[in-house]
């Protein structure tokens, strides 16, 4: 088994494993954002200046922190499958 790898194998792998785990969650995000800026527009339109919104968004985001340990969790699955990537692609 190959043991050594070019740096264009190592890149290529994580991009097929990175692709293979957010493209669905890259749908997601996308209508996410829409939703922010429609609800962000709503609340502009009835009156409330763009500071307030912002500051509610950054207090929802102090929420968001515990997804921050989450993402580490996830990171350590998406190497284990980049490693399994290059060993079964680059299998003698």
């Amino acid at each position: 088994m190959k043991t050594e790898y070019t740096a264009w194998e190592k890149l290529s792998a994580m991009v097929s494993v990175l692709v293979t785990f957010y493209k669905p969650l890259a749908k997601v995000l996308f209508f996410v954002s829409i939703l922010v800026i429609l609800v962000a527009s709503f609340f502009w339109f009835i009156g409330y200046s763009w500071g307030q919104i912002a500051s509610c968004f950054i207090m929802i985001s102090i929420f968001t922190v515990p997804a921050i340990f989450l993402a580490g969790i996830v990171w350590v699955s998406i190497e284990d499958d980049y490693r399994s990537v290059l060993q079964n692609r680059y299998r003698k």
